[in-house]
């Protein structure tokens, strides 16, 4: 992928990953990798489809997946649960959401929560947090 933009990172599910693609368009590439990657849960899955994004054919990646050293800024969305440790001189942000957990409701919530930060992030300019 052609870059575009900043590179923006997030150690998240596909939903942070799928909604900042949504809300930043091509002004600033997303990718995502967790630090423990396992299968898109369905209930994910299920949660972004209300809102009309389907991330049904998306897999979860490992941040070794990553070019770390083409990323502008790392957001972590981990709150109980183990946040990976980057190196260098990355910028750095940590919005702690804690895990969905089992129920539809529950992904819902942090699907909200998630896009509403990242729609504030977006609101704030973006400028400043891309300059190291």
């Amino acid at each position: 992928m052609a870059q575009k933009g900043p590179r923006l990172a997030t150690e998240a599910p596909s939903i942070g990953l799928l909604a900042g693609r949504q809300l930043f368009g091509d002004r600033i590439e997303v990718v995502s990798a967790g630090s423990e990657p396992t299968r898109v849960n369905p209930l994910a899955i299920e949660a972004m489809r209300e809102i009309g994004i389907d991330i049904s054919g998306h897999r979860s990646k490992g941040t070794a997946e990553v070019d770390l050293s083409a990323v502008d800024l790392i957001v972590t969305l981990c709150a109980d649960e183990v946040c990976p440790v980057v190196p260098g001189r990355v910028k750095k942000e940590h919005w702690p959401f804690a895990d969905p957990g089992a129920t539809l409701a529950s992904f819902r919530e942090v699907r909200d929560q998630i896009h509403a930060k990242l729609k504030q992030f977006n609101d704030s300019g973006l400028g400043p947090l891309f300059q190291l």
